[in-house]
């Protein structure tokens, strides 16, 4: 074998090593990308307790003496590279004919507003209704509210209690003093993200 011929193998062959270095190590840069749990951004770090799969049973009451009880699923997943926690609710019931029966279908999408520098929520429901409402972040607490024309204020508030479930209640106040519960909710992990 001539002298540039060995030049050329080995040529190659150093090349060919450079390129599966390199994807070897593009390789081990995307698995430890995608090994990492999905996260919030720090200003919402807060809201981090509620990401997953969540399942379980509730009551609702808006008028006393009326209470109905439903099955409820949520799915609580960062969006925007962390900068948007979407809150995906589905609450279903048993109709007389024994099938499943949508009482309720929600998104919630939680963002930091950098210019007023605080979370804000817009929350949907089945029939193009919104409502934009206040949010409070703590640590395994997220609250928020917001007022309904005619009814009144209504303020949501979600706890992850001490054996890890997420624990909510909604309440009601014509006033802002007085508030009546008329929703109770407990949620078991059941999956992450």
């Amino acid at each position: 074998m001539s002298e540039a011929n060995v030049k050329a193998r080995s040529a190659g062959r150093s090349h060919n090593e450079w390129g599966f270095r390199i994807a070897l190590l593009a390789l081990f840069f995307a698995s430890s990308v995608l090994a990492q749990s999905p996260s919030l951004r720090p200003e919402l770090a807060n809201a981090s307790f509620l990401l997953g799969k969540w399942q379980g049973a509730g009551w609702i009451e808006f008028n006393l003496g009326q209470r109905r009880e439903f099955q409820q699923f949520e799915t609580i997943s960062p969006k925007l590279g962390g900068g948007a926690g979407v809150m995906e609710g589905l609450g279903t019931r048993k109709g007389a004919d024994g099938n499943e029966i949508v009482t309720h279908e929600a998104i919630g999408i939680v963002v930091w507003d950098a210019n007023q520098k605080k979370p804000l929520m817009r929350a949907y429901r089945t029939g193009g209704q919104y409502v934009d409402a206040d949010v409070q972040l703590e640590s395994n607490k997220l609250a928020w509210q917001f007022q309904l024309q005619g009814i009144g204020m209504t303020r949501y508030t979600i706890v992850l209690d001490d054996k890890g479930r997420w624990f909510e209640i909604g309440e009601l106040s014509k006033d802002g003093g007085d508030w009546r519960k008329f929703f109770e909710t407990t949620l078991t992990r059941v999956g992450s993200l």
